[in-house]
C-alpha cells in the first residue's frame, strides 16, 4: 500500500510536469521518464510500476550488488516513509509500530523500541473518611442544676469529618514483553486527622458546663464540670484522632485486548490498618476533681483480593476503571481506660477493659482515573477513589453512658469508608 500511495504522488506530479512540457521546451530525460511509465517492463504489473529511468535503476542494481542490500529504489522509499530516522543501533527504523502497527516514538526514553516492562505510580490524594455519630458528650444550661443541662454543645448527631491529604505509591512489572501477565505492590496512607472541642467556664459565664449520663432506672443526670450559679469554674476537652493506611501486592493477568483498550483481572493479597481514639477529660475547681474516660480502636485487615481493572484509550488519553473487593478477617482491639482524681473509673469506663477479637469482613474498592500521556513514558492523571471496609469497631460506638452497671463498653460494629480525589503521575521504563 505504501509503494501504491508513493506511485500515485509521482504519477500526478508527472502529469502536471506534462502540462507545463511547452512551457519548458523539450527535455529528453523528461521524454524518456514518460516512455518508460508508458511500457512497463513484462516482468512487473503496471500498476506497481515505477517512472524512473532505466539509467537510474542500471545505477540502482549496481549500489545493491555492492552493498547487498536492496534497491536504490526500495531503500529511498523507507527512507521517505520513515522520515529516514534510525535508532542509535541503526538498525530499527524511526517508526516503531505498537501491536495494531500504529507509528510509536519510544526515543524520548532512550530504549528504542523496547516495550515498557516497568512503571512507578505517585499519586496524591484529597481525601474525606467516614463521619463520627458521637452521643451526647458535653451539655450546659442557663439555670441552676438540677435539672440536668439539656442544651448539647458535642455529640448527639453526626460530627463531619475533615478533609485528609495522604499519598499512594504503585510499583510494578510485566513478566512477559506482551504485557500478558504483571505484578505489583502499592502503598497508601493518609494525614492523622486530630480534633479538639476545648470549653472553659469563662467560654460560658452565664450556662454551665455538665458531662450527662443514665442512672441505672433510666434518669438522666450529669456530671457538673462548671457552675457559674454556685461559683465554681472547671473546663473540658475532647479530643479524637484517626490513623488510615494500607498496602496490598497483586497480580494483572489480560483477559481481553484489542488496539483501544484491554481489560485484566486482578487478585491478591490486602492489608488495610484504621487506628482510632477518643479521650474525654474534665477539670474542676482546680485539680478538685479530674475525670477522665479514653476510647481507643485498633482495625486490622487481612484478605484476598479479586476484581477487575478495564483501561480505554483515545488518542493521547486513556480512561481507567477498577473494581475490585478484598475478603478477610478484621483483627479488632478496643481498650477503654478511666479513671477519677488517678484511681481507675470514670464516668463512662467504670472499669479498665480491653476487648480483642477477629470479624469477617469485606473490603470492595472502586476508582475512575482519566491520563493524558505527556510522552512516550510520561503520564498525568487525576480521578476518583472509594475505599470501604463493611466491619470495624470505632470510638464513640464503645460508649456505655449508664452509670452503676458495671459496664465499660459496647462492642458494636461500624463501616468506615474514604472516598475522594486523586491526582499524579505514571513512569514506565
Amino acid at each position: 500500500m505504501k509503494t501504491n500511495c508513493l506511485l500515485t504522488v509521482v504519477g500526478a506530479a508527472l502529469l502536471a510536469s506534462s502540462f507545463a512540457a511547452p512551457l519548458r521546451g523539450e527535455n529528453a530525460r523528461f521524454r524518456e521518464r514518460v516512455a518508460a511509465w508508458q511500457s512497463p517492463p513484462a516482468s512487473r504489473p503496471a500498476a506497481t510500476q515505477d517512472v524512473r529511468t532505466a539509467s537510474w535503476e542500471v545505477e540502482s542494481a549496481a549500489t545493491a550488488a555492492e552493498t547487498g542490500a536492496n534497491s536504490r529504489f526500495v531503500a529511498q522509499s523507507v527512507d521517505q516513509w520513515t522520515d529516514g530516522g534510525e535508532f542509535a543501533d541503526g538498525l530499527d527504523p524511526a517508526c516503531c509500530p505498537d501491536r495494531c502497527g500504529r507509528c510509536m516514538d519510544w526515543s524520548w526514553c532512550g530504549n528504542g523500541c523496547g516495550p515498557r516492562l516497568w512503571w512507578v505510580r505517585s499519586e496524591g490524594l484529597f481525601l474525606w473518611a467516614k463521619e463520627r455519630n458521637l452521643p451526647a458528650l458535653v451539655t450546659t444550661s442557663d439555670t441552676p442544676v438540677p435539672p440536668p443541662g439539656t442544651t448539647v454543645l458535642l455529640g448527639d448527631g453526626t460530627q463531619t469529618s475533615n478533609a485528609r491529604t495522604g499519598i499512594r505509591m504503585d510499583f510494578g512489572t510485566w513478566l512477559q514483553c506482551d504485557e500478558l501477565v504483571g505484578i505489583g505492590v502499592r502503598f497508601w496512607g493518609l494525614a492523622d486527622d486530630q480534633t479538639t472541642f476545648a470549653l472553659s467556664s469563662t467560654d460560658l459565664t452565664n450556662q454551665t458546663i455538665e458531662r450527662p449520663f443514665v442512672q441505672t432506672d433510666g434518669t438522666p443526670n450529669s456530671l457538673v464540670v462548671a457552675d457559674p450559679f454556685t461559683g465554681f469554674d472547671g473546663n473540658i476537652r475532647v479530643t479524637s484522632s484517626s490513623e488510615v493506611f494500607g498496602a496490598d501486592a497483586y497480580a494483572r493477568i489480560r483477559c481481553y485486548q484489542s488496539c483501544r483498550s484491554r481489560t485484566d483481572f486482578v487478585t491478591g493479597y490486602q492489608f488495610g490498618r484504621i487506628n482510632e481514639s477518643l479521650q474525654i477529660h474534665s477539670q474542676t475547681q482546680g485539680n478538685n476533681l479530674i475525670v477522665d474516660d479514653n476510647y481507643t480502636t485498633r482495625n486490622e485487615f487481612h484478605g484476598g483480593v479479586i476484581g477487575v481493572m478495564h483501561d480505554t484509550r483515545f488518542g493521547c488519553g486513556n480512561l481507567v476503571l477498577v473494581a475490585r473487593v478484598g475478603l478477610g478477617n478484621m483483627h479488632q482491639s478496643a481498650i477503654a481506660t478511666g479513671s477519677t482524681n488517678g484511681q481507675q473509673g470514670g464516668l463512662y469506663v467504670e472499669n479498665n477493659t480491653t476487648v480483642v477479637r477477629d470479624e469477617f469482613c469485606a473490603a470492595p474498592e472502586f476508582g475512575a482515573t482519566f491520563g493524558y500521556q505527556l510522552s512516550s513514558c510520561m503520564q498525568v492523571k487525576v480521578g476518583y477513589t472509594l475505599l470501604y471496609w463493611s466491619n470495624v469497631i470505632r470510638p464513640e460506638s464503645l460508649i456505655d453512658d449508664v452509670r452503676g452497671d458495671n459496664i465499660s463498653l459496647n462492642l458494636g460494629n461500624s463501616s468506615f469508608w474514604v472516598q475522594g480525589v486523586t491526582a499524579g503521575l505514571t513512569y514506565s521504563f
